[in-house]
């Protein structure tokens, strides 16, 4: 336990990250919200800041998502300075495919060295799918799976569906997965014309402003 935690028989808990990214909010925040009931008001903190100051609070274990914007060795250097541990989540891979919106961003500022820093420092590492662990594995053997903390029951997750004479399909996300969900073109294509839903298929995505990502048979 945490040297200014010599007396308290909980562990406290500091997370890095923002509620504007959905990574975080899933893989992060959610998760301790749920934790979090019923407890104590310090058992954790969300921020999308950390400094010594901050770590002078006595935090026992320090949450965070791929990387900060500082070196992976200062943090290195806080563990061992105020004793806590680090648990470091990975949604996907560091090495963008060259097609993703933020894969020049990633080279220039060499962020996918920079992850792997933080997961050779981590004590622990998470990780969502067993293909990620194998690759996380060859960094730091201490991996665990654990799925997004979806809130369901909640607000868009909430179980209440409108009758419909209609298939309803729904696809959530950024337009980083442009690429992704482009895949889906052709094949809905096929089954919009082998299955005759013509007038009984109804598209939903989440759109930006930079990009449409919208599936329908014109494209």
């Amino acid at each position: 336990m945490n040297h200014n935690n010599l007396n308290k028989l909980r562990m406290r808990i500091l997370a890095l990250g923002s509620l504007n990214n959905g990574v975080a909010f899933h893989r992060i925040i959610m998760p301790l919200v749920y934790m979090v009931q019923d407890k104590p008001e310090d058992y954790v903190k969300i921020t999308n800041q950390i400094d010594e100051e901050e770590l002078e609070k006595g935090w026992d274990i320090v949450v965070m998502n791929r990387s900060v914007s500082f070196p992976a060795s200062k943090m290195q250097e806080w563990k061992g300075k105020y004793g806590f541990k680090l648990v470091v989540d990975n949604d996907d891979h560091w090495e963008l495919d060259p097609h993703h919106l933020l894969a020049e961003y990633y080279a220039t500022n060499k962020i996918a060295d920079r992850i792997k820093e933080y997961i050779q420092v981590a004590d622990v590492c998470t990780v969502t799918h067993s293909r990620l662990a194998e690759e996380v594995y060859n960094l730091n053997t201490n991996v665990h799976i654990l799925p997004n903390g979806l809130p369901y029951g909640d607000g868009q997750f909430g179980s209440q569906k409108v009758k419909s004479d209609k298939v309803r399909l729904f696809w959530s996300g950024s337009d980083t997965h442009a690429n992704d969900i482009s895949i889906l073109r052709h094949p809905m294509k096929k089954i919009y014309g082998d299955y005759d839903l013509r007038n009984k298929l109804d598209y939903r995505d989440w759109e930006t402003d930079r990009k449409s990502t919208r599936l329908n048979s014109s494209h």
